[in-house]
């Protein structure tokens, strides 16, 4: 009579608080989330930049809404976001 070899599923008790932790962060500074230029103000008056910093920035902010997005590698949607 032949044996057959069969592999039985481990009894796997998972601890699903283990390994769920986070640090707490509190920050002197916090932009918040996007970047507009209400964005911009606040970090260049956080930062102290000069006002051709500020200019400079939103500059690049108008700019950059102004391309196209890259749409060949995503889905149709993301090329309808509005900024």
């Amino acid at each position: 009579m032949s044996e057959t070899n069969t592999l039985e599923k481990p009894d796997l008790k998972i601890d699903q608080d283990q390994g769920n932790f986070s640090y707490p962060e509190d920050y002197a500074f916090d932009a918040g989330t996007g970047l507009t230029e209400k964005t911009i103000d606040y970090i260049c008056d956080a930062k102290e930049d000069p006002d051709w910093v500020r200019e400079f920035r939103k500059k690049a902010l108008k700019v950059f809404k102004e391309k196209p997005l890259p749409t060949h590698w995503a889905s149709k949607d993301l090329g309808e976001h509005p900024f």
